[in-house]
């Protein structure tokens, strides 16, 4: 297979240009942080009751309708996007944005026992980085390029779609 050289444009977090270079395509990329994010003491006590709810099968507090009640109670706001999400370990995540360094209460860790958000090596992992991928940054622009990223096994894929058009003319 001929090699192409490819400049990323579109760099950030270098989920393209990984995903051009497991393509075959000539890409230099780099870039880890695994410390998760402080929480106060009512944050973690509530991460431990929404994953105990999970873990024990009650499920009360999986509805968005319940999440967006069970934060209005505790803060005495409301929100249009349902806060307290605990990942699943058997389902799909739900998006990973660039503002999870922010607010990472939609992705809460599912072990009972952590009672913490994702960090930012659980959220590449989402977005098909591999573990030895270093991002050389604070957590929080690792979280921003994160959520802006383009996964690498997207990526992959459309560098070989575009790998066989180029062959073909």
């Amino acid at each position: 297979m001929k090699k192409f050289n490819a400049i990323d444009l579109f760099c950030g977090a270098g989920g393209l240009s990984l995903g051009f270079q497991q393509a075959g395509f000539n890409i230099i990329v780099g870039v880890d942080n695994e410390q998760a994010a402080f929480h106060n003491k009512r944050d973690i006590e509530l991460f431990k009751f929404l994953e105990e709810d999970i873990a024990s099968g009650r499920m009360k507090y999986t509805s968005a309708k319940s999440l967006k009640t069970l934060y209005t109670k505790l803060t005495g706001k409301t929100s249009n996007v349902h806060k307290y999400y605990v990942l699943r370990w058997d389902e799909p995540s739900n998006l990973i944005p660039a503002h999870l360094f922010k607010d990472g209460l939609r992705h809460i860790h599912p072990d009972p026992e952590q009672a913490r958000t994702i960090t930012v090596r659980e959220a590449a992992r989402l977005q098909t980085f591999p573990d030895d991928y270093y991002f050389n940054c604070s957590q929080t622009d690792a979280f921003k390029m994160i959520g802006n990223a383009v996964p690498p096994l997207f990526a992959k894929k459309v560098a070989y779609a575009i790998y066989h058009l180029i062959q073909e003319n």
